[in-house]
């Protein structure tokens, strides 16, 4: 995959890559290091949670929707089955979703492959994908979109989970009234539509 984001002018290259401190400040923000986080960083982080179990101990429901319609990816440069599971294990009661990395990714859909660039691109650029936009398609070698298996299912269920808009391989069908279609041909116009440009964060 790399070859593909070095193709649309994201640098995977042996630069090592600098986190943004935390700062007081967790909106939008990529946690790839503990070094992001100043002690004040950390003493509101846990005064959060203790709020949050507190709220979820006295039956709080409104709790449960806080991560609704969000993705949490984690990857672990070492191995840790019991920290991945309990950050599953969070997201997924607060009603978000998950995508783990523990032990390597191996798509075997293909209309995930646009997903996966788009969320490196986001993590890499330190920008996150607009909450209204939902994307499908396969990604191939040379950076170009290809259709994929239900195209026209896959763009009613998007309407039904409350998405907006859709960006999609150029010669996907037409989808229903409700969502618009945003289509593109390479992934270089996808990230565009995403709006990702720009200098990494």
């Amino acid at each position: 995959m790399s070859s593909v984001l070095d193709s649309v002018g994201v640098s995977t290259g042996s630069a090592a890559f600098t986190p943004p401190a935390i700062d007081g400040n967790l909106t939008g923000k990529h946690i790839v290091s503990v070094e992001q986080f100043a002690r004040p960083d950390l003493d509101e982080l846990i005064k959060v949670a203790t709020d949050l179990r507190n709220r979820v101990r006295t039956g709080d429901q409104s709790v449960l929707k806080l991560c609704r319609r969000r993705i949490m990816a984690t990857l672990f440069f070492e191995a840790s089955t019991r920290t991945d599971m309990s950050f599953q294990a969070a997201m997924l009661r607060l009603g978000g979703e998950v995508v783990s990395t523990a032990g390597g990714v191996k798509l075997v859909e293909p209309g995930l492959d646009l997903g996966v660039c788009l969320a490196v691109v986001s993590a890499l650029r330190n920008q996150p994908m607009p909450a209204d936009v939902a994307v499908f398609g396969e990604v191939g070698l040379g950076g170009e979109l290809r259709q994929v298996g239900q195209a026209a299912r896959r763009l009613t269920e998007a309407a039904r989970l409350g998405f907006s808009r859709v960006i999609v391989p150029a010669n996907s069908p037409d989808g229903d009234d409700d969502i618009r279609v945003i289509r593109a041909k390479t992934l270089s116009e996808a990230i565009a539509a995403a709006g990702l440009q720009g200098a990494p964060g």
